[in-house]
């Protein structure tokens, strides 16, 4: 299940998850429906939760006005990831992938596989020609082959799950040769409240074994493990409406964590993050008041733990932030009813550089956003 609080602020809001996207690609030019383009590429899914079906377009960051939407559907609760070249969309609530491939004009085709039933597929990593896939209904990791979908394993992880028995896997990430995975340990019975602890698991993926977890300082991580270089780091949320999770900065040897910003700092529940540099990064904070909502971007040091500027603010939900690979932009998934769309942000000003919220046309709010280099 996506966090309770973003969604039922959305709908509260009337527009109607949590997922960063990874910055991964082959480079190589491509073209959809007759536009091409080259270099730096945004990626979007756009959804609203509630109608049949949602879309994914691609538009050029330097010129928006060259976009294009890809033939094929995606489910309205969809995420997406990219590796090896490759756009996958994780439809959540289908339990399926679909693999849009970029040299078919980000068509499907045949490509779209189960992750199993009930499994709510969130986040993909490919390591040496195996994907991984967190499934955040199920305790175990799903191994495939990331062309043709065919089981090759699963991990268990029940080990650590909470008393529901499910540890509520959710981002993933490729770190010295071994991948991280975020565990939320929240309560299905409970509406899914934190319980004591919510942890990092790290899997060999030569063996395909669990060699190793921590636990974090604080519950809930809620945002893609993002890296400024030196370490990776993620920022939990806590429980929501009391501002008690903080960004923390893993142990580049995988034995702990050190929070970097405490969430009460920034005055509100934290979201996504993205890092530009060991010096620069963005965060995604909620504010606390749900009657009067208070969305915004802020800049933070991942080094310093200092706060910086806010550079984005709205009421709407805020689901996704991305840089792009040359770090030219930020992108922001804005859901606003009135406009939704994804605005640019140039991280060397901190200043909004899109002159009007990028969409296709079909006024389908931002669900997730990805480069493609």
């Amino acid at each position: 299940m996506p966090c309770l609080r973003p969604l039922l602020a959305t709908l509260l809001l009337a527009t109607l998850t949590a997922c960063g996207g990874s910055d991964s690609g082959s480079g190589n030019t491509f073209t959809v429906a007759d536009v091409e383009f080259s270099g730096p590429t945004l990626v979007v899914a756009a959804a609203d939760f509630t109608g049949a079906e949602g879309v994914v377009f691609a538009a050029d960051p330097a010129d928006a006005t060259r976009l294009a939407s890809g033939p094929d559907p995606v489910s309205t609760d969809v995420v997406l990831r990219a590796a090896d070249g490759r756009v996958y969309a994780l439809n959540r609530t289908a339990g399926n992938l679909q693999l849009l491939d970029p040299a078919r004009g980000l068509a499907t085709g045949t490509s779209q596989f189960s992750t199993g039933a009930g499994s709510n597929p969130h986040d993909l990593a490919v390591v040496d020609g195996r994907a991984y896939v967190s499934r955040y209904g199920l305790a175990s990791l799903l191994v495939i082959d990331p062309t043709t979908g065919s089981e090759l394993a699963t991990i268990d992880l029940a080990t650590l799950a909470d008393g529901d028995q499910i540890p509520e896997m959710d981002r993933l990430a490729v770190w010295q040769g071994k991948l991280v995975v975020t565990l939320q340990r929240l309560d299905e019975n409970s509406f899914f409240a934190p319980t004591d602890h919510s942890s990092v698991a790290i899997v060999d993926p030569t063996t395909n074994q669990l060699t190793g977890h921590f636990d974090l300082a604080s519950p809930n991580p809620v945002s893609a493990l993002a890296s400024d270089g030196n370490a990776l780091f993620v920022a939990t949320t806590g429980s929501w409406g009391v501002a008690d999770g903080g960004i923390e900065r893993l142990n580049p040897d995988l034995t702990g964590s050190t929070t970097v910003v405490e969430g009460a700092e920034l005055d509100g529940d934290l979201g996504e993050l993205a890092i530009v540099s060991p010096t620069k990064g963005y965060v995604v904070v909620s504010g606390l008041d749900w009657e009067n909502p208070n969305n915004r971007v802020v800049a933070f040091n991942p080094t310093s733990g200092a706060i910086g500027a806010t550079v984005y603010q709205t009421a709407a939900y805020l689901p996704e932030i991305a840089t792009s690979p040359d770090h030219a932009w930020l992108a922001i998934a804005d859901r606003n009813p009135a406009a939704p769309g994804v605005v640019l942000v140039d991280p060397a000003t901190d200043q909004v550089v899109s002159t009007a919220p990028i969409n296709n046309g079909e006024r389908l709010p931002p669900s997730s956003l990805l480069f493609l280099p």
